[in-house]
């Protein structure tokens, strides 16, 4: 990782030493996982940077009214030095706020990005801690600077009319999306790809800690579902220090294991540190059956979120976010980051069962054919403060109670 640091400075500092003849200057490392391309002409000049499951650009110009330069992360998307000073332009400090719709009645609360991407996920209350990983930095980047790995979103894997299976995240797709009435807080979010529609409602509950999500696919008979979610469990948060509860591990996030047909990805109210330790010691079985016991023996409450689907899982893998710059895994700590294998493999998930410190995960659910040939799904999340509490709400809990109850509870409210 030394070299590859090394060796991206150095590329840097000769594309900015080129002289303006020069066009571009590339180069990489770790096959495509570390990039960097800078293009100079005259006096600007823009560079693109791919790091793991960060894309970033930038471009760095000087005229007559000072030295301008783009996408300055957490700070502004231009910031122009001139003689008077320095200014900036559309500032957004700690990066743009990405969602677009906010989704709950005073407990779980969830807020979606255009692209139906779930970008928070705040618990036990809606100004409390968000439990969700997604950090942005600037507007004009790729999902607003957050890497490609967070957040919570689904896929598809389906069959196209030609005979041939493919995968996709329905984020990549174009989208529209909407409430589903003037008295509704459930969103409802249509994804289209080459005659194939994908209708995503979330609904929060009104009862309970739970969101149910239903996904109707049309344009195939053949599909399964996959949901990605890069939570970060926490507990807390410190004042005035955004992105810290749901951004700084070791202070949030500490493990999801597979259990009963349920991801369960939690952070004990107490962290320590020997215990995390010695998950390092054993093989991957000794990593589960070791959370297991410390979940047992956890007394005081924590925070735990349970994710699960109907009809259940046929699939899950649990795996390790290193920023996407390790993908393979550990074999004491934990599988391959989920997001890259449900990319590589879609619903053929690896079914790593286990991963310890910052951690995600994927499961693949098959769908339902209704008479009219639409398949239909639903997918569950449930927050609580023990694993076995998230795990009983998410088996209990079904979109179709969710749904009305939901809209009564707004109804009467308004």
């Amino acid at each position: 990782m030394r070299r590859r640091s090394s060796f991206l400075i150095a590329l840097l500092l000769t594309a900015a030493a080129a002289p303006a003849t020069a066009r571009c200057a590339s180069g990489g490392a770790g096959n495509g996982l570390l990039s960097i391309k800078t293009c100079a002409g005259g006096s600007a000049a823009q560079t693109n940077v791919h790091a793991g499951a960060y894309d970033y650009g930038n471009s760095v110009a000087a005229g007559p009214r000072g030295l301008a330069v783009t996408n300055v992360p957490w700070v502004a998307d231009r910031v122009t030095i001139a003689s008077n000073g320095p200014q900036l332009t559309n500032s957004e400090l700690i990066g743009p706020t990405p969602i677009d719709s906010s989704l709950g009645s005073g407990g779980l609360t969830a807020g979606f990005t255009p692209e139906g991407t779930l970008a928070v996920l705040s618990w036990p209350g809606p100004s409390t801690v968000n439990q969700m990983q997604y950090l942005t930095t600037n507007r004009p980047q790729a999902r607003e600077g957050a890497a490609e790995n967070q957040g919570a979103f689904a896929g598809l894997d389906y069959r196209r009319p030609d005979g041939t299976r493919v995968f996709a995240w329905l984020r990549d797709w174009p989208s529209s999306q909407r409430y589903a009435s003037a008295t509704s807080d459930a969103l409802v979010t249509t994804f289209t790809h080459e005659g194939v529609s994908v209708t995503q409602t979330a609904a929060v509950s009104p009862l309970a800690d739970v969101m149910a999500i239903r996904y109707e696919v049309v344009g195939t008979s053949d599909a399964r579902l996959v949901f990605f979610e890069n939570l970060n469990p926490a507990l807390h948060k410190v004042p005035w220090g955004p992105g810290q509860d749901n951004f700084l591990w070791p202070a949030s996030d500490f493990a999801a294991r597979w259990q009963r047909d349920t991801v369960v990805h939690f952070r004990p109210a107490s962290f320590d540190p020997g215990k995390f330790l010695n998950l390092l010691e054993g093989s991957p079985d000794h990593l589960t059956q070791t959370l297991a016991s410390d979940v047992a023996d956890e007394k005081n409450p924590g925070v735990a979120i349970a994710i699960t689907s109907d009809p259940r899982p046929v699939g899950h893998q649990v795996g390790i976010d290193l920023a996407g710059l390790v993908r393979e895994g550990a074999p004491a700590v934990g599988g391959e980051d989920a997001y890259y294998d449900a990319s590589a493999h879609g619903a053929r998930l690896s079914g790593s069962a286990a991963a310890a410190g910052q951690v995600d995960a994927a499961i693949a659910s098959p769908l339902r054919p209704r008479a009219d040939g639409t398949l239909v799904a639903d997918v569950i999340l449930a927050a609580d403060h023990t694993n076995e509490g998230a795990a009983k709400l998410a088996s209990s809990a079904s979109y179709p109670s969710i749904l009305p109850a939901e809209e009564s509870h707004w109804t009467s409210w308004l």
